[in-house]
């Protein structure tokens, strides 16, 4: 059975994780971007699983995770496909995989 400490390990590790990206990668946006959205999903899966640990129905908290989620996803996508566009210079697939020479 998985307990609520099994959840309290995987949300650390997943903060860790999160904060090691953000300390390694400072140079690069996207990457920085994605640690701290990976932080802020763990921390929400502590969330959830307090929450339903505790016997409480599905409620705000189930609603709030999900739509954090929905919006940090559409943030890291729209990070980088910034990235891209000041790397490549477009956003067609076209230009991005045509060879530079």
């Amino acid at each position: 059975m998985i307990m609520l400490d099994h959840f309290v390990v995987l949300a650390g590790r997943g903060c860790l994780i999160g904060l090691a990206g953000c300390l390694r990668h400072r140079g690069h946006v996207a990457l920085v971007v994605i640690s701290g959205v990976l932080s802020t999903l763990a921390a929400l899966i502590l969330i959830v699983a307090a929450q339903a640990y505790h016997g409480e129905p599905p409620s705000l908290y189930w609603a709030f995770a999900l739509a954090f989620a929905v919006v940090t996803q559409a943030g890291v996508a729209a990070a980088l496909m910034i990235c891209v566009y000041r790397r490549r210079g477009a956003l067609a697939l076209r230009r991005i995989n045509a060879p530079r020479g």
